[in-house]
This record gives C-alpha cells, sequence and structure tokens, in this order.
C-alpha cells in the first residue's frame, strides 16, 4: 500500500473516515487518484469515472487550480483545538498535495518569473512554449537527461543555489550528477565542501560557488571554469556513467541523492566540440508544466520528482498541523481512511489510504 504523510507533534486522536470511489482498482492510495487522463482535465473530482489513475491525476486537480491565480481556504487554524477541516474531496486533495510536499502549493503562471532579460531572450522557443527566467527546485524536483557523461562531456551552464557548502551529509545538493559513486566515474556540480565542487573522472576541482548568487560555470575539452572565473585543466582517464546525467540531483547509479535547492537560468551540453542540448527554462501554455525545452532535439523535459518547480511556500504549516474531516465525502464503491498513528514520544504520522471496497 502506497501512503501519504505528515507528521506533528503531541496528537491524541485517530481518524477513519469512509469515501467511495468511482474505480474498481484494488490497493491504490489517495494520493495516486483524481482527476485527469489521457490529457482530459476534470474540474470536480466527485464526479470523475476511470482507471489507471497516476500520482500525477490527484495533484493535477490542485496544480491547474493554482495554475489559474485561483486557490484554497481550509477552515481551521490547525492547532488541536481548532483543527483544519476538511469538507469536500477538493480540500481532501489540498490536504494530500501539502503533506506530501511539506507546505508548498503550485504558482501561478501570473507570478512566474517570465521578466527576461533582453540578452537573455531566445527566439527559437516554439510558440506553445513561454520562456521563463529561470526554473528553481526546493529539494524534491528533478529532471533526467538522456545523457550519459563520458570524458569528452563539457557544459554551460548559468545557475544559482541555496544549499549549503558543507561535508555534512544530507546537508549539500548537486545542481547536476550523474555517476558510480562519489569519488570515481562521474560528472557531478555539488555544494559538497566549502565553496563546492566539480567532480570529473575521478578528478574534483574548487567551483568557488556563491550562496544565492547567480553564477556561470563551464567545462569545455577538459577545460573548468569556476564561478569566480578561475580556469583548471582537468584530465579525465576514459569513463562513462551507467545513468544518465540528472538535474537538481546526483543520480549515483541509479539512485537520485543530493536533490538540490536552486535554479537554472541556462544550460548546454557537448560531446566534445559538438553540441548536444541547449535548455531554454519554460512552461507549456496548455497546461502551465515547467520544464527544460531543448532546442536540439525538440523535446520538452519536466520534473520527474514531487511536486512543482516554482512552487511558493503556502501559509499552511502542516509539519504540527491538525486536520478534522467535517463531512463524508460520497463517491462510489471504495474505502478512504484518513489515520494517525502517534508513536511513543507522542508523535503522529498522517496516511491517507485507499482500498477497493
Amino acid at each position: 500500500m502506497k501512503y501519504l504523510e505528515g507528521r506533528k507533534q503531541k496528537s491524541k486522536f485517530f481518524m477513519t473516515i469512509a469515501i467511495s470511489f468511482l474505480i474498481a482498482f484494488c490497493g491504490i492510495s489517495i494520493i495516486d487518484s483524481f482527476a485527469s487522463q489521457n490529457g482530459t482535465n476534470v474540474s470536480n473530482p466527485e464526479t470523475v469515472a476511470q482507471t489507471n489513475y497516476t500520482k500525477k491525476d490527484w495533484d493535477d486537480v490542485i496544480i491547474e487550480k493554482y495554475r489559474r491565480g485561483e486557490s484554497i481556504t481550509l477552515a481551521g487554524s490547525g492547532t488541536e483545538a481548532d483543527p483544519y477541516k476538511i469538507s469536500t474531496a477538493e480540500e481532501l486533495a489540498f490536504v494530500s498535495y501539502l503533506l506530501s510536499s511539506g507546505g508548498y502549493v503550485p504558482s501561478a503562471i501570473s507570478n512566474l518569473p517570465t521578466n527576461i532579460p533582453e540578452e537573455s531572450i531566445r527566439t527559437d522557443l516554439p510558440a506553445e512554449y513561454n520562456q521563463m527566467e529561470y526554473i528553481e527546485s526546493y529539494g524534491g524536483q528533478y529532471i533526467k537527461t538522456d545523457i550519459y557523461p563520458n570524458q569528452n562531456t563539457g557544459f554551460e551552464i548559468e545557475c544559482l543555489t541555496n544549499d549549503s557548502f558543507t561535508s555534512s551529509s544530507g546537508q549539500y545538493g548537486s545542481i547536476m550528477g550523474a555517476g558510480t559513486s562519489t569519488s570515481s566515474n562521474q560528472l557531478r556540480l555539488t555544494t559538497y565542501s566549502s565553496y563546492g565542487r566539480l567532480y570529473y573522472g575521478s578528478n574534483y576541482s574548487n567551483a568557488r560557488m556563491t550562496k544565492a548568487l547567480k553564477m556561470n560555470l563551464s567545462l569545455k575539452s577538459g577545460v573548468f571554469t569556476n564561478a569566480s572565473g578561475v580556469q583548471t585543466t582537468l584530465t579525465a582517464q576514459e569513463f562513462t556513467s551507467p545513468v544518465p546525467l540528472t538535474l537538481f540531483a546526483f543520480n549515483r547509479n541509479g539512485t537520485i541523492e543530493e536533490k538540490a535547492k536552486a535554479r537554472i537560468y541556462s544550460l548546454k551540453l557537448y560531446d566534445g566540440d559538438s553540441l548536444t542540448k541547449d535548455f531554454i527554462p519554460c512552461y507549456r501554455t496548455e497546461d502551465g508544466e515547467i520544464g527544460l525545452y531543448d532546442t536540439v532535439t525538440g523535446e520538452f523535459y519536466t520534473n520527474e520528482g514531487s511536486h512543482e518547480f516554482n512552487d511558493v511556500k503556502s501559509s499552511y504549516n502542516v509539519t504540527n498541523a491538525y486536520f478534522e474531516l467535517t463531512n463524508d465525502i460520497s463517491l462510489n464503491d471504495g474505502t478512504l481512511e484518513l489515520n494517525e498513528e502517534i508513536d511513543a514520544e507522542g508523535n503522529a504520522t498522517y496516511t491517507v489510504n485507499y482500498t477497493d471496497g
């Protein structure tokens, strides 16, 4: 059973709610169930009759609403005495999104960073996409490319990081990376250690990055130019990563690690002197999906991690919140449970599960 989690302190109650669903699919969780399929968007999830749901379908109810500049308000203040009230399926979808995103909500289209500096405006972006100044991750989003780095791989990147420069595990992030381990056969730009590092094969060099500052870095023909403009020649033995280069994270032999809090303003990838990727931050006009459009291949790369790029923090503090279902939500043929499990220290974990009924 898949499940959704949110945590709070010193909870003293347990809730179970029965909800009917218009599907006959056993063992699917509520975060995997709702709203659109095959490009058909549904504004009222209570009337949906579909199968083969994915997590994206459930989240789309919230994403589409917030992209339009609308919002959802929960009654209550989230305290034990005055818990947040859940009275509709849409509010339950909203709570699901908040819990699994850590309190972030999608940004409205009108608030996306589309004021592009004149020198950065691209004229080769197809009409169905709108250029953005940057796309931003918050430690959950990432993009997998189809480039498998080797000793001939190069890049030019304009970026910003909000991660810490440290060697403490779990506190640094990779702006991009792929390889077999953290010390060999890899291409990885990370905030590990003071000022961050570029790993290239089994070599590395100080990246001289600064937190919250827009920077330009490049690697061409083994010459690395760090954020301070200092060049270093790196000689890498022949290597090929067995996994594709991942942006906003380090793809370590298929495991996504070091998810970054960062922005990418522009990125070009090279094989020797040949341009292989030319990424433009943008959103797709028809649905507001944010990603990177590659002008070399004509492909649009979108988030494969949690939630959406350029999310914004909501006003709801779900980490220590209390919730209460105030109405039965009638759909058809299924059971939905909103549960609290309290540990020995009084901490509670919420899980929202669906089973066929």
